[in-house]
């Protein structure tokens, strides 16, 4: 990643503890990079077997970045760039009939919608679009990344947390699809 870019990205260690948790998952998987930033949860799904990549990321910039990655790691040909606000992203996906083995997320950790009690974390937010949209497939999983310090309360009506994990002040939880 070049410097200078106002992006946080996931560490060595936490992408690589996500990976060993999903395990033998990744193969074969859909698999859904959203705030994708540099590309590497993505990346790192295809160099494990993830069938198809696709990449959501507002930046110009960024997308930039992850073509750039992609080509350099050889794996230039599968996955899809999208640059798109990744809220919206959710609901273009659901009309197109898309479904997910995995999801991950990994929001700007500073983006809050709304004010004073009403305001949600941007990650929370995201969890109610896939959880209203219906994008991940029954026995799928869904990875979001947040501040250790801010836990993610969401409980919907079928996306249920499985576990949360905590490395440093970093924090990675797990939902499954209970319908």
């Amino acid at each position: 990643m070049p410097p200078g870019l106002s992006v946080r990205p996931t560490l060595d260690k936490v992408r690589g503890a996500i990976f060993d948790i999903l395990g033998d998952r990744v193969q074969n998987a859909r698999f859904l990079d959203l705030f994708s930033g540099t590309g590497a949860l993505g990346i790192e799904a295809l160099s494990r077997g993830a069938r198809k990549v696709i990449f959501v990321e507002k930046s110009s910039r960024m997308r930039k970045l992850i073509e750039e990655n992609l080509k350099l790691a050889g794996l230039d040909s599968r996955p899809f760039v999208i640059r798109v606000e990744a809220l919206s992203e959710i609901e273009r996906l659901r009309r197109l009939g898309a479904i997910f083995d995995i999801i991950v997320l990994d929001p700007p950790y500073q983006a809050a919608l709304g004010r004073g009690r009403s305001r949600l974390h941007l990650a929370e937010k995201t969890l109610q679009a896939i959880e209203r949209n219906v994008i991940l497939a029954p026995d799928g999983v869904l990875v979001a990344e947040h501040p250790l310090r801010r836990s993610l309360d969401f409980v919907g009506e079928n996306l249920k947390p499985l576990s949360t994990k905590k490395y440093g002040s970093t924090a990675v939880s797990f939902f499954g699809w209970n319908p």
